[in-house]
């Protein structure tokens, strides 16, 4: 396995410089493990150690199910992992199957358990990016419909924080100030640690007014009563 990560250099003769596109990028940071022919098997975000040693992980699972299934083709369960392990190692490259699609194939015996483990939080995570681009054309629903399910990024997931203000922005919206509390609360306590810690806290800070004076207006969704009596 070869890693290789794309940098772009401004000045002439510098080699290299049409790789990012050619080996499936579309952006920066772009890091790949790829095989010695030359093919990417796995992208890996450079953020920490373990990201890249999860992400060595990963491609050599791969290329290990890949050469098995080249001589045993018809293998129902060696399908569904190399299947899975390859949507797993494809972040900016187009995907070749679908999470329903996956879902079918992952139904066959003897699917490896750590990658069917793998493939759950996955389908999770899909969920929630889903929702995360389509909040411009629904509003939130989708965000707000995951929250209520209980479904969210782990504390530790890099989408937290964008998930809990999103959600919380969508609730205020949909003046569910029970949801709003506790989506703020979550998204505030996101950030720490973080370089945008402070402006968080005061994003957060805003956010509670306006959560706040929905409450005052008893104009809610959460089950509580008007001050009017609820007519």
């Amino acid at each position: 396995m070869i890693p290789y990560l794309n940098v772009t250099a401004r000045f002439d003769g510098a080699p290299d410089q049409d790789l990012l596109k050619a080996k499936g990028g579309r952006g920066f940071p772009y890091c790949t493990i790829m095989n010695a022919k030359g093919d990417v098997v796995w992208e890996v975000r450079p953020s920490a150690q373990a990201a890249f040693a999860k992400g060595v992980k990963g491609a050599t699972a791969l290329a290990k199910f890949q050469a098995e299934l080249e001589k045993d083709k018809e293998n129902k369960a060696l399908q569904a992992n190399v299947a899975i392990l390859d949507f797993m190692g494809r972040g900016q490259r187009e995907k070749t199957s679908t999470v329903a699609e996956l879902e079918e194939l992952a139904k066959a015996e003897g699917v490896d358990a750590e990658i069917l483990k793998e493939f759950s939080a996955i389908k999770k995570s899909e969920q929630i990016t889903d929702a995360l681009r389509s909040q411009r054309r629904d509003g939130g629903k989708a965000l707000l419909a995951l929250a209520k399910k209980g479904i969210a990024p782990d504390d530790d997931d890099d989408m937290s924080t964008q998930y809990w203000v999103m959600v919380t922005q969508a609730a205020i919206g949909a003046k569910d100030t029970a949801l709003a509390t506790k989506a703020v609360d979550k998204f505030v306590a996101s950030a720490k640690g973080k370089p945008f810690e402070k402006r968080a806290e005061e994003f957060g800070a805003d956010l509670k007014k306006q959560i706040a004076e929905i409450s005052a207006g008893g104009d809610k969704k959460d089950g509580g009563d008007k001050k009017d009596g609820g007519k």
